[in-house]
């Protein structure tokens, strides 16, 4: 009977340490967190901690503030989760093997050679073989996680600079009709190709990166009242706009643009490790068609060709913004942010006492 209850807390032990292993390689090497059962319960836990305490009614600079502490928090909970899963783990099997009369010296000893300190080491061969095996996973789990910091920052600088950009051009107002009030300002509009492609290629890259690395989508911008959410809207509902409305020799890469948004930005919500922030279609108001009238008349005055048929143009108009306005939704609830689903309404910071598009 003892020689089962051995074997059984053995295997146990592996298969706790196998979990940890195959936690950091579906996390580092096959790029799918989402479906990894120990970053995704640290981080539903973390996020239902802020959804608890954070006031809906606190300001959108407040809870900015408070969110830049969701990864601190989201990696320290990994690394203390590693290591306390794989203590336990080589615990049982010091114990099942007989290298520690108790459980509570195996843990010690657990504990001692993961974190490479070397105060309590087993007193018998097979033992130290474990340690020392137990010591190199204990700096894999250290090496993998501060590895992770540089990638992350990296992410982070460069999502936030092309936020910035658009704030920037849009005298910190981001939308549809701000952007092209930019183009024209800066007398853009033969090279709308290029923008359009740099665009493209900026929302691409937030599929790859938050899909790879879902705590980014919990990670605040880092320019106080500013949301990389936001600043895409903007980009997503003026390609969409020139996919539409704008005569076809005009659209000048708006279609691929505006495609690409789709693709990308439904991934990502959908790699969303909190199942009830997701956003169905049905669920939302895509836009409004007194709205978009009057959006068609300001773009016409700024000087850019429209489509004669304009009840085709909001057909379609109406029928893409279903698509991408979702996910949107989606990621700027993850952030804390009430995104207004109106054509005209300008993100700022709140407190002053200017229209918000995105109720921040």
């Amino acid at each position: 009977m003892e020689i089962v209850l051995k074997t059984v807390l053995f295997i146990l032990g592996v298969i706790v340490i196998l979990s940890v292993v195959r936690s950091g390689a579906k996390v580092a090497f096959m790029n799918y967190p989402s479906s990894e059962f120990i970053s995704r319960t640290i981080s539903r836990t973390i996020y239902g901690l802020y959804r608890l305490f954070l006031s809906d009614r606190s300001s959108y600079i407040t809870r900015q503030k408070r969110l830049y502490w969701f990864s601190p928090l989201f990696l320290f909970g990994m690394i203390l989760s590693y290591f306390g899963v794989m203590l336990i783990g080589f615990a049982l099997i010091y114990w099942s093997i007989g290298a520690e009369v108790s459980l509570a010296n195996s843990c010690l000893a657990s504990g001692s050679a993961l974190s490479t300190l070397g105060f309590y080491t087993p007193h018998m061969v097979s033992g130290e073989v474990i340690s020392i095996i137990e010591g190199g996973f204990g700096l894999g789990v250290v090496v993998f996680l501060i590895t992770f910091i540089p990638g992350y920052q990296s992410a982070v600088q460069e999502r936030e600079d092309h936020a910035a950009c658009m704030y920037a051009r849009t005298n910190q107002s981001p939308d549809c009709e701000a952007f092209y009030r930019w183009i024209v300002r800066c007398d853009l509009q033969e090279n709308m190709r290029e923008i359009w492609l740099e665009w493209e290629d900026y929302i691409r890259t937030i599929g790859d990166t938050h899909c790879d690395s879902p705590v980014l989508l919990f990670t605040p911008s880092i320019r106080t009242g500013q949301s990389w959410v936001v600043a895409i809207l903007a980009v997503m509902d003026a390609a969409n706009f020139a996919s539409s409305v704008f005569r076809p020799q005009n659209e000048n890469g708006a279609r691929s643009c505006r495609q690409e948004g789709m693709y990308s930005l439904n991934r990502v919500a959908r790699s969303n490790p909190i199942r009830h922030c997701r956003v169905r279609r049905e669920e939302v108001s895509p836009a409004d068609r007194g709205e978009f009238d009057d959006l068609c008349r300001k773009i016409k005055a700024l000087g850019f060709p429209l489509r004669d048929d304009l009840d085709a143009a909001w057909i379609e108009f109406r029928e893409c913004r279903t698509h991408y306005w979702p996910d949107l939704k989606t990621l700027a609830d993850l952030a804390f942010i009430r995104l207004d689903h109106r054509l005209f309404a300008p993100c700022r910071p709140e407190g002053r006492n200017q229209p918000s598009a995105a109720s921040l």
